[in-house]
């Protein structure tokens, strides 16, 4: 995690969280639902830790990869947002018995968000000094 560049990672995690606000609560009017007892804080917190997460993970991944650029991160995240986070959902959803369109939409959040991320670490670089 040295070589992590953290306002990278920590500006896309933002990013993905704010796009899942903007992605279920706008786009697609899903936003939450009060009750008598007001809002969970729970799935907030969770989706907070889990955009750190995956911000950190992909930056990692990169560092590994060794080419740290814009293109780069995207395509990294496209791929693993697509091969391997949609398609499993995908799976998931056919047995569950869950309809399509609700997996477009829940996985098109993730991979839409997983290239934003990548692109955002991948580009994002520190300054030489």
């Amino acid at each position: 995690m040295d070589k992590v560049y953290h306002p990278a990672a920590l500006v896309s995690a933002a990013a993905y969280y704010l796009l899942g606000w903007t992605w279920y609560g706008v786009i697609f009017n899903r936003g939450p639902v009060p009750s008598i007892y007001g809002y969970d804080p729970v799935p907030y917190i969770v989706a907070a830790v889990t955009s750190l997460a995956l911000a950190y993970v992909t930056a990692i991944v990169l560092n590994a990869a060794g080419n740290r650029t814009a293109l780069h991160g995207a395509i990294l995240g496209l791929t693993v947002g697509v091969g391997l986070v949609a398609s499993t959902m995908l799976e998931q959803y056919l047995f569950e018995g869950r309809p399509v369109t609700l997996w477009l939409i829940n996985a098109g959040y993730v991979v839409v968000g997983l290239t934003m991320i990548g692109a955002i670490v991948g580009g994002w670089q520190p300054k030489e000094v």
